[in-house]
C-alpha cells in the first residue's frame, strides 16, 4: 500500500513536471478553468437581470425613445471604440481587395470582392459565423454571385480568430499580456481577460466588433458606397445584430440565426459563446435595444431597415419554440426588426430568402 501511494505521488510529481515543460516550451495554459474559476469568483458570468423565467409571451417589451437610444448608443460606444484610428492594408488582386488591420496584436482581415458592372455605389458585407472562412459554404458562394450580378460589391468576413481571421493573437491583460496560439485564439473565452491599463474602460468586446467597425468604415470612405447592407449567420449574425445597432451608416440588415433576447438564453441550444452573453457590457444593454437601435438613424428617425431570420428546426440554436416565442412577443411591432421563421432543418442560409428580403427593402 506504501508502495502505491509512493508511485502516485512521484507520478503526479513527473507529470505536473511535464505539463510545466509544456507550458514553458509549446505555450500550453490552462485558459479554460482559469476563465471557468474567473467567471465562478467574480460579476464576470451570465447576466441574471436580464433573464426572464418563462418562455411564453412573458418576455418584457420596452419600447424606448429613439433619443434615449441615441444616447446608450454613444454610451456603449465608449466601451467599444478607443480614441485611436487602427491602420488598414489594402492590397489589389485580380477583382478582390485583401483588407487587413491590426488592434493590439489582434490580427482582423476582409476580402472586398469587386463587381465588373458596378452602380448605385452598393456594398454588401458578409460575416460568416463559427464555421469560419464564408469562402468555404456554397450559400456565400452564391449570395456572392447574386450580389456581383446586380452591380453590388461584397465585402466577406470572419469572426474574431476564425477563417479569414485565423493565427496567433496577443492582447493586453492586467499586469501582463497574454500570447495565444491559433487553437486558443479560435476559443473566444479567453478574450475575456482583456485588460488595458491606459484604457481601462474597453471591453473585451471591443476586440470582437471595433475591428470589423474599422474595416467596414474605411472600406465605405475609400469607395463612396451608399447603398449598405450587413448581414451574417450565427455568430456572424451576431455581428451584424451588433455591427447595425452601432453603426448608424448601415442602410440595411439581415441577422440570419444569429441571437434572442437573454430570456431564451438559459435553454442550453441557445446559451452562445462568450461574446453573446458573458460581457459586461450586457448589465448596461440588452437584446430588445440592440434590436430597436437597429432602425434608428443618428437623428433617431427609424428610417433603417432590419430583419432577424430564424429557421423553425435550426440543429444549432434559436430555432422553435423559442424564435416563435420572440415573434409572438413582438406582435410585429414596427420598433423592431421584421421577424422571419424559414422552413428549414439546417443551420444555413437560404439564399433565395435572402434576395426576397431585399427585394422587400427596396
Amino acid at each position: 500500500m506504501k508502495l502505491i501511494k509512493t508511485i502516485i505521488f512521484f507520478s503526479i510529481i513527473f507529470l505536473t513536471f511535464l505539463y510545466g515543460i509544456g507550458v514553458g516550451t509549446y505555450k500550453w495554459f490552462p485558459y479554460e478553468e482559469v476563465r471557468m474559476l474567473k467567471w465562478s469568483l467574480t460579476s464576470d458570468k451570465r447576466i441574471q437581470s436580464n433573464y426572464n423565467k418563462t418562455l411564453n409571451n412573458n418576455l418584457k417589451i420596452t419600447e424606448y425613445n429613439p433619443s434615449d437610444l441615441i444616447k446608450l448608443r454613444k454610451k456603449i460606444n465608449k466601451f467599444i471604440i478607443p480614441d485611436i484610428e487602427l491602420q488598414m492594408s489594402f492590397e489589389t488582386s485580380d477583382n478582390k481587395i485583401y483588407i487587413s488591420t491590426n488592434y493590439y496584436g489582434v490580427k482582423s482581415n476582409a476580402i472586398l470582392t469587386k463587381s465588373l458592372k458596378p452602380k448605385n455605389k452598393c456594398l454588401r458585407i458578409y460575416i460568416q459565423g463559427h464555421g469560419g472562412n464564408p469562402f468555404d459554404y456554397d450559400y456565400h458562394s452564391k449570395l456572392v454571385d447574386d450580389f456581383l450580378e446586380t452591380g453590388c460589391d461584397v465585402l466577406s468576413m470572419s469572426m474574431l480568430g476564425l477563417g479569414l481571421n485565423s493565427g496567433n493573437a496577443s492582447f493586453p491583460i492586467r499586469s501582463s499580456k497574454m500570447e495565444l496560439n491559433a487553437k486558443q485564439a479560435r476559443e473566444h473565452g479567453n478574450y475575456s481577460f482583456f485588460y488595458d491599463e491606459k484604457n481601462p474602460q474597453l471591453d473585451p468586446l471591443s476586440l470582437f466588433l471595433y475591428p470589423h467597425i474599422a474595416i467596414i468604415d474605411s472600406t465605405i470612405n475609400k469607395f463612396q458606397y451608399e447603398d449598405i447592407l450587413i448581414m451574417g449567420i450565427s455568430g456572424g449574425g451576431w455581428y451584424t445584430v451588433w455591427l447595425s445597432a452601432l453603426m448608424p451608416n448601415l442602410n440595411s440588415a439581415i441577422s440570419y440565426s444569429g441571437s434572442l433576447p437573454l430570456a431564451y438564453r438559459k435553454f442550453g441550444e441557445n446559451r452562445g459563446d462568450w461574446e453573446q452573453v458573458y460581457s459586461k457590457v450586457y448589465h448596461l444593454i440588452n437584446y430588445i435595444e440592440l434590436y430597436q437601435m437597429m432602425l434608428i438613424n443618428n437623428n433617431g428617425i427609424r428610417n433603417r431597415k432590419a430583419t432577424l431570420v430564424y429557421n423553425d428546426d435550426d440543429p444549432c440554436c434559436f430555432a422553435n419554440p423559442y424564435a416563435l416565442a420572440f415573434k409572438k412577443a413582438i406582435k410585429n411591432s414596427p420598433i423592431f426588426p421584421s421577424i422571419i421563421i424559414d422552413k428549414n432543418d439546417r443551420h444555413q442560409i437560404r439564399p433565395q430568402l435572402i434576395k426576397t428580403i431585399i427585394n422587400n427593402y427596396k
